[in-house]
């Protein structure tokens, strides 16, 4: 990249910052009357801020001569990213809640949390499952207003099963991998994916059960 080229760029990411605090004071301003503007400011402000970290990034690697998956495992280390084996299966914590299936690429997760499962298998043996269920748990806030919690099938959970299962699966096809999604209210937000073989889906249900109205 040129030192024109890296100018204009960065002058353009200075500008997406701003733009970035503009949306946030427009949510804010919009509580709590105006629940449909904070809603829609936020999905702006969440998208722009991911775009400028998959930027930024890429920015990082082109003229800092670091290699991407350095700069992506600092990313997941920077995001939170935990992954462990518990006794009958794996737990990946994502912070943050997953994004809306509109609202673009996942990318600025989904590099971080390869990095991240690629760093855990130097160091822990994974035995690839033929067969698995995938369980997501949405976990919201506590005392968020129910209204705030999303639809699953709105929620972009497909490209990051595709990197889950590219570290823990055999195939991730409909006749081999089950998927399971959850919400429910925690201390802070985020995301649990566990990744078990079928026959422990009855033990995990034990600990978290569904809840129905």
């Amino acid at each position: 990249m040129n030192q024109h080229e890296l100018q204009k760029r960065l002058i353009r990411y200075q500008g997406e910052t701003e733009q970035l605090g503009f949306w946030l004071s427009r949510a804010k301003q919009s509580l709590p009357e105006d629940f449909e503007g904070y809603r829609r400011s936020l999905q702006d402000a969440s998208g722009l801020a991911e775009r400028l970290a998959c930027g930024i990034r890429d920015v990082r690697v082109e003229t800092c001569f670091l290699p991407r998956t350095e700069v992506l495992r600092e990313a997941a280390q920077t995001q939170g990213i935990q992954v462990e084996a518990e006794e009958h299966w794996y737990r990946i914590f994502l912070p943050g809640l997953l994004p809306k299936k509109k609202a673009g690429s996942c990318a600025f997760l989904t590099g971080p949390l390869s990095a991240a499962l690629t760093e855990y298998g130097k160091g822990h043996p994974i035995r690839r499952l033929r067969r698995a269920v995938v369980c997501f748990r949405h976990l919201y806030s506590a005392g968020l207003p129910e209204r705030m919690v999303r639809d699953h099938d709105n929620i972009e959970v497909k490209q990051v099963l595709d990197v889950i299962a590219d570290h823990f699966l055999v195939d991730d096809n409909g006749l081999l991998c089950t998927n399971l999604y959850t919400s429910d209210m925690g201390d802070r937000e985020g995301t649990e994916v566990y990744v078990m073989a079928p026959e422990y889906l009855g033990k995990w249900l034990d600990l978290h059960p569904i809840k129905t109205p």
